[in-house]
């Protein structure tokens, strides 16, 4: 459809348009299969690199397989998808393979957390979120983040 309304910034026309549902599905689709694959690669992961960690098995499981797929893997996957929205394309291409670099390099060189490495579902949630998650030694349990921790 037509945008809401358009302007113009030297020879280029930029528009707004209404949100569309259909967005917000695929977005939802997106995050999710990401997500899936991020599972899967911490199951390798953690019994490939965390469980060994500082080993040469790791260090090639980690620089030979892990990180060159988590690299290159993305560009292939938008390419076969298609994907053309910007904020897809960051969120695949950009903050999925940061993340996954640097839980790959803390596990390989032995700094994955202790909570993350109790079972392959903790370090499937440590390995797979984007934000960082709080601990509680005490309660042995996440806890909420606020400005004080």
């Amino acid at each position: 459809g037509d945008p809401l309304f358009s302007f113009q910034v030297q020879d280029k026309t930029y528009g707004f348009f209404i949100f569309s549902h259909l967005m917000w599905v695929e977005l939802v689709v997106l995050i999710s299969a990401i997500a899936l694959v991020a599972s899967l690669i911490s199951i390798f992961v953690y019994h490939a690199i965390v469980k060994q960690a500082r080993t040469t098995t790791a260090y090639l499981a980690g620089f030979g397989i892990v990180l060159p797929f988590v690299i290159l893997a993305p560009q292939h996957a938008v390419r076969a998808m298609g994907i053309e929205n910007k904020i897809f394309l960051f969120c695949t291409c950009v903050i999925t393979p940061t993340t996954s670099i640097f839980r790959t390099l803390q596990a390989m060189f032995g700094f994955t957390p202790k909570h993350a490495q109790q079972s392959v579902g903790a370090y499937a949630l440590f390995y797979g979120s984007p934000m960082l998650l709080v601990w509680d030694d005490k309660t042995q349990k996440h806890v909420k983040v606020n400005w004080n921790r």
